[in-house]
């Protein structure tokens, strides 16, 4: 039998009658089960506002639960679990047991925790906030476990790398009240620390890259028989600069703190996830059971993953190498192989979120460019199907309203087809004549990108060109509009011309399968690395027929019964 059902089986002996929990004399506070690395401190001496005078540390007994809960805490820590190193992604979370602010459930929403976000590859950081609440303003009652929040991530943040963990994409989770805590965290600005700085700790970040929170508690009340709301010191300070949150709650809780969140969110476009299961009640954490709600925790990872805070560690490094290089418009890019060679297509495209997320940020994505559409281009590579990238808004031009464009020496000239998408596409479709309906027009284009050859210290591989986004910047131009029900593109003439001179010479049926074909692997693709097609999208074909290099003069290209597109370089 575990230590702690011991101990509360020998106090329980000694009384006929069960005490109210605020009487609770307690037992001793029993060894986890799952043990951490290191217990650290989080304050060099007393912390701020603490009066001590709440009594010794123990564990509840008289608080009938199927876990067990402590209270008393005057000496908060952060216990620190790292994941297996064979497993380990360099994603970490802060972790913040329930326990209505004044007792804390740190076995269930604690330890178990931890040992479910190691199994996932991530490293844990317990959070042992003090509990119950110091002073006396009622509005106040969380700020003692805000200021330890606050202390202990930057304490975290500090050691990130003796951790091995991500600084920026350190994340939070917390449950019943400890989510209360951690929306906290997650919304106080770094202006608005809960104590005065104490040392060079006090100079990293508080607010985590994203907050789990579940069955959260505090969010919103309603008082004197009005409606719940979201509490107006919360809602004041939601805005599109929110850390992403994950909500988990079962309906018959409380569960209209996740609902009347997630719609405040919306309002103010910040991101956010919500799942409302039907059946369970309270306190459920990872434990297993017959209710749907025992899905959360694969729900969490997933969402965690779309959104790239389980990539690997070299994705990350990778992806910042690149980013810094890019700014700082070097001369040379690295690419991914060379940080890993065995990088797969799925890091690829997780590099490329990232790299767009931290250089592209301010940038409108606008669409899709395809590549490596042709059958040689694909077998070059030794992939089986096109490419893609992020286009954004200042990449576009109309050929009716260009007069000229830069020059650039790195650049190459490729014809193509740009295909603007009529609907929002949330899934994968199911053969080329949806992509065909998917279609609002069907524009004759160019594309003006980098050749990333020219930026590298060898050729790009596919997975290389994914990584880097094809490059990083483009540039299109745009011809007229077309109806896609009103034309053939099965052996569409192509031609390129450059002061007169016939540069090149293709049929849109140099696109390995076909156009509608083409497309509807490239809409899938965007799909199947979690992301959504919207209505106005562009989707580039990738280059039909030959590349050349970019030269000063005045271009036309020919599209038959698509009409011309006509620009100049200079």
């Amino acid at each position: 039998m575990p230590r702690r059902f011991l101990a509360c089986l020998c106090l329980s002996a000694l009384t006929i009658f069960p005490l109210a929990a605020q009487d609770d004399p307690g037992a001793p506070v029993p060894p986890p089960d799952y043990k951490p690395k290191e217990v650290i401190e989080l304050w060099p001496g007393k912390p701020p506002g603490e009066t001590g005078d709440v009594g010794p540390e123990i564990m509840l007994v008289e608080r009938r639960r199927p876990f067990y809960q402590i209270t008393n805490v005057t000496t908060p820590t952060v216990s620190v679990f790292p994941p297996d190193p064979a497993k380990a992604t360099g994603a970490g979370v802060m972790v913040f047991p329930g326990g209505g602010l004044v007792r804390l459930a740190i076995e269930h929403e604690g330890y178990e925790i931890a040992e479910w976000l190691n199994s996932q590859g991530v490293a844990a950081f317990l959070v042992k906030y003090r509990v119950p609440p110091r002073g006396d303003n009622p509005r106040e009652r969380w700020k003692a476990g805000v200021q330890d929040a606050q202390r202990a991530i930057r304490i975290v943040r500090s050691r990130a790398k003796e951790f091995g963990v991500d600084p920026e994409g350190l994340g939070a989770i917390g449950f019943s009240a400890g989510a209360e805590i951690g929306t906290w965290l997650s919304l106080l600005g770094e202006e608005e620390g809960q104590y005065p700085p104490i040392d060079a700790v006090d100079d990293h970040p508080t607010r985590p890259a994203f907050m789990m929170n579940i069955y959260p508690g505090g969010l919103a009340f309603g008082f004197r028989g009005q409606e719940p709301a979201v509490r107006q010191d919360i809602l004041e300070r939601i805005n599109a600069q929110t850390p992403p949150m994950f909500f988990a709650h079962a309906f018959p809780d409380a569960s209209f703190n996740s609902i009347l969140m997630l719609a405040e969110m919306r309002k103010r476009n910040a991101p956010a996830e919500l799942h409302v299961f039907q059946d369970g009640a309270h306190g459920f954490g990872v434990r297993k059971g017959g209710l749907p709600l025992t899905a959360w925790p694969r729900l969490a990872t997933a969402w965690m993953r779309s959104l790239g805070f389980l990539d690997a560690r070299y994705v990350r490094s990778y992806a910042s190498e690149l980013s810094e290089a890019l700014r700082g418009k070097a001369a040379k890019l690295p690419l991914l192989t060379e940080v890993e060679n065995k990088a797969s297509m799925a890091d690829a495209y997780a590099s490329q979120k990232r790299v767009i997320a931290r250089v592209y940020a301010d940038e409108r994505i606008v669409g899709y460019k395809g590549a490596a559409s042709s059958a040689a281009a694909q077998k070059a590579m030794k992939i089986n199907g096109p490419l893609y990238c992020a286009l954004f808004a200042p990449a576009v031009h109309k050929a009716a309203e260009t007069k000229g464009l830069a020059l650039d020496p790195n650049g190459v000239v490729e014809t193509e087809l740009a295909y603007v998408m009529g609907v929002d596409i949330p899934t994968r479709i199911e053969d080329a004549g949806e992509a065909q309906t998917a279609t609002q027009h069907v524009i004759p284009a160019i594309e003006l990108p980098w050749d990333l050859a020219k930026r590298t210290s060898r050729a790009p591989s596919a997975v290389d060109m994914v990584a880097a986004n094809c490059g990083g910047e483009t540039r299109i131009v745009l011809g007229a509009e077309h109806h896609p029900d009103k034309v053939d593109l099965a052996k569409l003439p192509i031609r390129l011309a450059r002061d007169g001179r016939e540069v090149s010479e293709t049929t849109s049926a140099a696109t390995k399968g076909g156009q509608w074909q083409n497309l509807m692997t490239l809409i899938n693709q965007v799909i199947d690395n979690g992301g959504v097609i919207h209505e106005g999208d562009i989707i580039l074909s990738g280059a039909i027929g030959p590349v050349g290099a970019a030269q000063e003069g005045t271009y036309v290209a020919d599209y038959g019964a698509l009409g011309k597109v006509e620009f100049e370089l200079r």
